[in-house]
Parts: C-alpha cells; structure tokens; sequence
C-alpha cells in the first residue's frame, strides 16, 4: 500500500475467530525492515506501548466494520517514519504483515483507485489527497459532495456516519462512511477552495439486512416451534459471511441440529430458522449476523406447559 506524507490510509488484517467474535482483542504491531516469517514486533501500535514516544498519539484507530472477515487499522497524518510492515495478531503474538510505503509528494488517484466497492454494514475510507499545485488549502473551504449532494452529519441521511480528516498541515481531507447502505452509492467529489477536485465512484451492493440492528422480543411454550426471520431486504440478493449465534454466542446451526431448519435453498435472502421442540432452556438472545456488521437479535422466553385444570364434583351422600 503507497501512501503520501500526511495521507491517511487503512490497513486491513484478516481475522481470526477469536478476532471476529470480540475485535477489540486485536494488536498491531510495527517492523521497520520485515524479514520473512519473523513476526517480532519493534514496537506496538495498538494498544499504544506506554515505553515509546507516543508517536502514534491521535493518529490511530480501529475499524471492525469493514471488509468481510477483516479489521483495519487507520493512521492519519503519516509520516516518512510510519513506513514500514505493520503486523497484527491475538493475545501478543502477530502473524500477519501489510506493508505501507510513505512517499513525498502528492498522491494522484490511478483509474483502479477511483472506484470502491464495499456491502451494506461496511464502511470506506474515501482519498481526497492535496491538489497538484501545492498550494495552501483553507480547511474550512474543502466540500465533500455526492451527486451535487452534500456529504455531512449536517445531512440528515449521513448524520452520525461520517468523519473528515481536518489535517491543516498535511492538506488531507479524506472521508470516513460508516455503516453504508445501497442508496450511499454513487460519485463523490471533493473539492478544495472551489476549484481543485478529485472525484471517486463508491458502489455498495449485496444483502441490506431487513430491520438491522433491531432486537424482536418472541414468546412460546415449552414444546412449540419459533420462526426467527432474517432476511435481505432484496431476497435476490445473496448475503456473505451469515452467522446464527444462540445465547451462549455458540454456532446456533450446529447446536440445534436436529431441531432447526433452514430456508436458504428456496430463497437466496432468506435465511430465517426454524427452531422445534422448544425447552424453557432455550429462552435467552438470539442473533443472525452477516460480514460481522449488520444484525438482528431475538429475545426469546419459553414458558412451561400449565397443566390442564381438572374440575372435581363432589357428591354427597
């Protein structure tokens, strides 16, 4: 990955189980001259190592909603320094490397750079680096727009969802969309002192959870079936990375093997289960994710069977 001085840039790592189940369990590390298979850190990234110099202070974080399978780290106001392999890993121990190469100059977009492609629940972090002529860009006259629209938390369809690098030193004002859905498709312009511009097209496609990040209260008896539905919005749409987690956040399809079915085959976007034969066991939260950033959870509560009453008449004699 090459960047300029002052850029931001998001590093991807793969995750592990246990990095998908808590994300904030990952470490980063950072080698200034990798060497193939030694994976011994010079020093942390994140957490920060309290021994350095805090020379990360402010520039980085964490992003777990992102690609499926993957959490990034992003680093802003970069420096010649910050080049070098950035390693990440669980529990202390880092195996795997992205390599950053920081150059001088401006950043010019490639045709390949101008086009991103992300899912509904993911985020992007969209490049607006400094105009060729190297002059001083005022931060409070930098815009980002999509198609004529204003890009802000200002705008009520990106409210809470989007975040600017305001570097005045480095004339880097790159944009962070958080928690993307189809309609955020489309070009988006950045645009400098009104007259320098770099635009890039953002296509976000795939399965849009229906009522995502809903929690559904249900109830049954002991004995009864339940129908807890997720499905695509688009039940065209095939969804990635779909995980039914019960409870005990253990994998619900092969818990409940024997007591669940699946609708998947008849529908693509549907991937709603069945749970039969329910035991007061089984009430407790249950949740459908898909890519680790979009779910819908189940709070489910299983009451025993009353006994039927049994009407006595006395007969007296």
């Amino acid at each position: 990955i090459t960047r300029s001085a002052g850029d931001s840039v998001e590093l991807p790592c793969s995750c592990t189980q246990q990095t998908k189940e808590d994300p904030q369990t990952v470490q980063w590390g950072f080698k200034k001259k990798f060497i193939q298979g030694d994976y011994r850190a010079d020093h942390s990234v994140f957490p920060e190592d309290g021994s350095q110099n805090r020379r990360y202070r402010g520039r980085v974080q964490i992003l777990s909603q992102n690609q499926p399978g993957t959490v990034a780290l992003i680093i802003s106001h970069l420096t010649e320094e910050d080049e070098g392999a950035y390693l990440c890993g669980n529990n202390g121990r880092y195996n795997r490397a992205v390599f950053l190469q920081v150059s001088t100059g401006c950043t010019v977009l490639s045709d390949s750079e101008r086009t991103f492609s992300r899912s509904p629940g993911e985020s992007v972090l969209l490049p607006c680096p400094c105009p060729p002529d190297q002059h001083r860009i005022n931060p409070d006259r930098v815009t980002w727009t999509k198609d004529q629209t204003a890009v802000s938390n200002d705008t009520e369809s990106y409210r809470g969802r989007v975040w600017m690098f305001d570097q005045k030193h480095s004339r880097n004002f790159s944009l962070l969309i958080s928690d993307l859905t189809k309609e955020d498709s489309g070009v988006y312009t950045c645009r400098a002192d009104e007259k320098d511009e770099q635009s890039v097209r953002l296509d976000v496609t795939g399965c849009a959870l229906s009522e995502n990040k809903q929690t559904v209260p249900v109830s049954r008896s002991s004995g009864e079936s339940v129908l807890l539905s997720c499905t695509c919005t688009d039940q065209q749409d095939r969804p990635v990375g779909v995980q039914w987690r019960t409870p005990n956040q253990e994998d619900l399809l092969q818990r409940y093997i024997s007591r669940v079915q699946t609708f998947d085959q008849s529908s693509a976007g549907n991937f709603s289960v069945l749970i039969s034969d329910l035991t007061e066991e089984d009430g407790g939260t249950y949740s459908c994710w898909i890519n680790q950033n979009q779910y819908r959870n189940f709070s489910l509560t299983v009451k025993g069977k009353l006994l039927n009453s049994v009407s006595l008449t006395f007969i007296h004699s």
